[in-house]
């Protein structure tokens, strides 16, 4: 049966597309799902036959730990994919909320969150569907990016928007690289085709991240970190248990040959020192992660007590969404793109579940590490000569913070928080430093911050030079 929504707020933005709130209304209640919509008038044919391969690919995933595809169509505005809606945050946005705090997450968290995105990833890899011409799926874009933590404290692999078929053509050109540098295999950014082993090394760099605070790769620009990948010894994750350790030894190789066989191996020994979720959820919560979140029953529950409150509602509730890893506040229902004739959404054919991953290869033994290494300091990159003018009489005002793709924003020598989000800072002239170390990123503006507002500081940093 063909399920009618209406179009919610818009969510958040990606690199080519929005994700709005959808809300579905049946006879047995109302449910939320994350639309994803190419913009509208921006696209190319290459965006199109993306998401629409996103889709083809989605529709096969049913897995607790994949974020799950509801349906997919077009439309006058053009292509839409109806996914999970998940309250909760990016396995990143955890580990960053830690070390601002001066810490890291503890390890039975770290191997939680890992473990069950290594569940998914090894689902994704065992899906087989000959009659659509699916198998050998690979992710290509495995960070803690793109692992999501629930309310309950269970994670999701999600983002499936340049995931292909191993040895597929027609949608990448040869030797274009998709996904993370930071996180690449050696040889992706050497022009090779993905494979499985590819995204083993992607989920290493990703453990390493969660036990250690700091990334395995990525360097001060990009020149630098494709020097590591390529010529610097893989470092050693020496704050994981002995296991844990081998495996992520083994999956950093440069020949994909010398990498594990499965991910098996890495999902037992993750499993052997992973803490309960309702452990991650009560960490989550200790460092304010789920600070205005709410559940989907809870937000439906309000939408159904009438469209004042339900207008009110949506305003007011920062939330989190699963579809495309955009994480952002829910706004008034005015930011949704004009409206296209009454969308219907067909959801897509069920599929069995495929066999489980084979058995792990055999390890060889783990390296003597050295002294565990503390999480590198988070200080700021100070402007020099930079002024501030005083507030008048201390009085404040809100600042919106719309930084894409995300930033460190750092303010009179301290750090405010992490973008996009909003601030209340001194009435005046006020400086501020954006900083993204993912993209090599570090930008310094001025903006006049006023009582009356609106205070909004927009910038792209894909799009800084």
């Amino acid at each position: 049966m063909a399920l009618v929504w209406e179009l919610g707020p818009k969510l958040g933005s990606g690199g080519m597309a929005d994700v709005y709130l959808a809300i579905v209304r049946e006879r047995s209640g109302t449910r939320l799902l994350a639309l994803k919509r190419l913009r509208p008038g921006s696209f190319t044919p290459g965006m199109v036959a993306q998401l629409k391969r996103e889709a083809e690919i989605g529709a096969l995933l049913k897995h607790p730990n994949v974020v799950q595809l509801e349906a997919s169509g077009e439309d006058e505005l053009g292509p839409w994919l109806a996914m999970e809606y998940v309250a909760g945050c990016s396995a990143r946005r955890v580990l960053r909320a830690h070390l601002e705090l001066g810490r890291t997450l503890p390890p039975g968290v770290a191997a939680a969150i890992a473990c069950d995105a290594a569940k998914g990833l090894a689902y994704v890899h065992s899906v087989h569907d000959p009659d659509r011409g699916l198998h050998d799926l690979v992710h290509r874009d495995i960070s803690s990016d793109n692992i999501l933590v629930d309310l309950d404290g269970k994670a999701k692999l999600a983002d499936f928007g340049v995931a292909r078929i191993a040895g597929a053509v027609g949608l990448t050109r040869a030797g274009h690289f998709k996904g993370k540098l930071g996180y690449a295999a050696p040889e992706l950014v050497e022009g090779a085709p993905p494979t499985h082993k590819s995204d083993y090394f992607a989920m290493a760099a990703t453990v390493y991240e969660l036990f250690t605070g700091r990334y395995a790769f990525v360097g001060k620009n990009e020149v630098e970190t494709l020097n590591n990948l390529v010529n610097r010894p893989p470092p050693l994750l020496t704050d994981a248990p002995k296991d844990v350790a081998e495996w992520v030894a083994q999956a950093f190789e440069r020949s994909p040959k010398h990498r594990p066989d499965s991910l098996t191996g890495l999902v037992l020994a993750l499993g052997r020192s992973a803490s309960p979720p309702a452990e991650v959820a009560r960490v989550m919560h200790d460092v304010g992660v789920d600070a205005g979140v709410h559940r989907a029953d809870a937000i439906t529950t309000q939408l159904s007590k009438g469209p004042g409150r339900r207008r009110w509602w949506l305003g007011a509730i920062p939330a989190a969404v699963a579809a495309s890893g955009a994480f952002a506040l829910l706004r008034p229902a005015e930011e949704a793109p004009p409206r296209a004739p009454a969308p219907v959404i067909v959801p897509p054919a069920p599929a069995e579940p495929s066999p489980a991953p084979l058995p792990p290869a055999p390890l060889p033994p783990a390296p003597v590490p050295p002294e565990p290494v503390p999480p590198e300091p988070l200080t700021p990159a100070r402007a020099e000569g930079a002024r501030v003018r005083a507030s008048p009489r201390g009085r404040t005002a809100v600042v919106k913070f719309d930084i894409k793709p995300w930033a460190d924003i750092w303010h009179d020598g301290r750090k405010l928080g992490i973008a996009p989000m909003e601030r209340k800072v001194p009435i005046g002239r006020q400086t501020f430093e954006v900083r993204n170390p993912e993209l090599g990123a570090a930008v310094i503006t001025t903006i006049d911050v006023t009582e009356e507002g609106p205070n909004v500081l927009t910038m792209d940093l894909h799009e800084q030079p």
